[in-house]
């Protein structure tokens, strides 16, 4: 049997938080979610492992330790958040648990939002062949922005090329 590569492992990932999602909807904390899910990837038949225990080292040594919600095949990490606002914060938290775990891909999903929307991050620890695909930044992904320092009529030097990035 072929071994099943990194961007097959994370659109089976994708489908079975897309059917979490779809029956679940957004609303609950993060324990009916990851319950649904180990469901889901019992029920395709996808190997698992739950509440993975990583260390973190810090200069060779152990100085604590982290849960990985769910390793997917023993190579793709999913974090299952309910959150219900910016991902930020939570993208950096799975940044550090691929690294800390040394594996190469890690899927974010956050279910307390209206639409499924997955983030696939990549470990900067690693370069990837072609193939590998992964999110892209959208307005939706930056925190709230400060308010605009107002200078005679002017906004803050550099805001206004800023703006336009996002311009829809």
């Amino acid at each position: 049997m072929a071994e099943i590569g990194y961007e097959d492992i994370a659109f089976e990932a994708r489908k079975a938080l897309e059917e979490v999602y779809s029956e679940l909807g957004p609303g609950f904390d993060e324990t009916p979610y990851k319950r649904a899910f180990a469901q889901e990837l019992t029920r395709r038949d996808i190997p698992y492992e739950r509440d993975k225990r990583i260390p973190i080292t810090y200069k060779d040594a152990t100085v604590g330790e982290y849960t990985l919600d769910f390793v997917i095949r023993d190579k793709v990490f999913v974090r299952i958040a309910a959150e219900g606002g910016q991902p930020g914060l939570l993208k950096t938290q799975v940044v550090a648990s691929i690294k800390a775990a040394k594996l190469k891909i890690g899927v974010l999903v956050d279910m307390n939002v209206q639409s499924f929307k997955m983030h696939q991050i990549v470990n900067p620890d690693f370069v990837l062949g072609s193939g590998v695909s992964t999110s892209k930044v959208t307005e939706d992904d930056l925190p709230e922005r400060l308010p605009r320092q107002k200078r005679k009529g002017k906004g803050a030097k550099g805001a206004e090329s800023f703006d336009k990035l996002f311009d829809k």
